[in-house]
């Protein structure tokens, strides 16, 4: 989990694109419910990104 953490504060793009083909194939979202996830996952990716909040 800690090694997941540290990866996805380097890659917030990868980990985000990877998260909505995920969602995509599993539930077959709208684009809608896609750029919504994508923002979810930015806004999650500020919360945990390294440096001074």
């Amino acid at each position: 989990m800690i090694k997941w953490l540290h990866w996805y504060q380097r890659n917030p793009v990868g980990i985000s694109l990877v998260m909505v083909i995920g969602w995509e194939l599993l539930l077959g979202m709208s684009l809608w419910n896609v750029g919504l996830l994508a923002l979810v996952g930015f806004f999650l990716w500020l919360a945990v990104k390294p440096g001074p909040h």
